[in-house]
């Protein structure tokens, strides 16, 4: 299938003002695509309306990193006149796709409008890269938004095979391909990352949660099972670091994460930095984990152990969603079912007993190259792993 004259208009917030692995993601995107492509990338300035934002979208902290394609941002979510803007801009460049980030149900009138207007004064497909097709917190009427904000799209990009079957339940008849998560390894450092394991030899087993503290993430689950771990095994660290989703300065967990550290005894055995870190910090975090925990409660796919294999970090995660996907028992992590501390302490218990190699978990990194990743979305190919033995 020939690229050459192909011109991709993208649409996503960029990295140059929001924070977030999608952020990260768009904007890494726009920058791999091949050069034989012609990208224009649009950013939102406002993605969602102001009065549903219960966080700091805005990236206060990292540096935007070198080279990336700068965006236009001119989408409003509160501002219809930046629709009209946008799809101007689309026809004026006579863009052969338009690729859309589906991020979250609200976002649905916005889409439907502009999906319209393209369909009926362009000649573009139209393309949405989903990364939840339905939100991790449902709520009433979130399958009907999904339906209206998606029903203009030719085809749907997903990032798992349950993503997939969930596209094949809403949309009888709209095609749907399946490409994994790319590393997230976009990560650079100002400060020499040094390796302390020679030089502390007797340190604990350094264990890392990392990434927003929602209640889908069941940061709560895993403090549960580190009580039970620490009876048997008390030479561990917890390292906590995310930046808490506050609504109204009101935690959205069922029990603030540091009353249920102290319920549980476990402040000695745990570190906590509660906020969102930059990007240059991201290196040094993971390359000084032993091993990473994700005890999701529901999740699509995974940005965060994308960057853990970046770095060969072992994982630890629940059975849910499009995650046995990405983590083979015993190749690069554990699988555990969700919604249980005994089954996330056995979890971390087997990797204890059985740690997984660097080498194997970099080995299985190299499968989820961006390469991979856009030769799927350029081509309209499903992306199927090589057969893999657990170990």
């Amino acid at each position: 299938m020939s690229l050459s004259g192909k011109k991709y208009v993208l649409v996503g917030p960029s990295v140059e003002r929001f924070k977030g692995g999608v952020a990260q993601f768009t904007s890494h995107l726009a920058e791999r695509l091949p050069e034989k492509i012609e990208c224009h990338f649009f950013s939102w300035y406002q993605p969602y309306p102001t009065f549903l934002t219960s966080r700091d979208f805005v990236d206060k902290v990292s540096k935007p990193t070198k080279g990336l394609v700068p965006a236009n941002f001119l989408l409003g979510y509160m501002n219809p006149l930046s629709w009209w803007k946008f799809v101007k801009e689309v026809k004026a460049l006579k863009a052969t796709t338009v690729c859309f980030t589906w991020i979250h149900p609200v976002q649905a009138p916005v889409y439907f409008v502009l999906t319209c207007l393209i369909k009926l004064l362009t000649d573009a497909d139209i393309i949405f890269i989903c990364h939840n097709v339905l939100p991790h917190e449902s709520f009433r009427g979130d399958r009907l938004l999904t339906k209206l904000g998606l029903s203009g799209a030719d085809r749907l990009i997903v990032h798992g095979i349950s993503e997939q079957t969930q596209v094949n339940e809403l949309f009888r008849k709209k095609r749907s391909t399946r490409i994994f998560l790319p590393l997230h390894n976009f990560f650079s450092s100002d400060t020499e990352i040094l390796d302390d394991n020679e030089a502390e030899p007797d340190r604990p087993l350094r264990v890392l949660f990392f990434g927003v503290i929602r209640h889908y993430k069941g940061l709560d689950i895993l403090l549960k099972a580190l009580a039970i771990v620490v009876k048997t095994n008390p030479d561990i660290q917890l390292h906590i670091i995310g930046e808490k989703f506050l609504k109204n300065d009101r935690l959205l967990e069922s029990a603030d994460p540091e009353k249920l550290i102290d319920s549980l005894e476990l402040r000695d055995y745990i570190k906590t930095d509660f906020r969102y870190v930059s990007n240059e910090e991201v290196p040094a975090i993971f390359s000084q984990a032993d091993l990473a925990v994700f005890p999701y409660r529901s999740a699509t796919q995974s940005g965060p152990i994308t960057v853990a294999y970046s770095y060969g970090v072992p994982v630890v995660s629940t059975r849910t969603g499009g995650i046995p996907d990405v983590v083979v028992d015993g190749v690069n992590g554990y699988l555990v079912e969700p919604n249980d501390e005994h089954a996330l302490a056995d979890g971390i218990l087997k990797y204890i007993d059985k740690p997984i190699p660097k080498s194997s978990v970099e080995s299985f990194a190299e499968m989820l190259s961006w390469d991979s990743y856009t030769h799927c979305l350029l081509n309209d190919c499903d992306f199927e792993f090589p057969k893999q033995k657990n170990a």
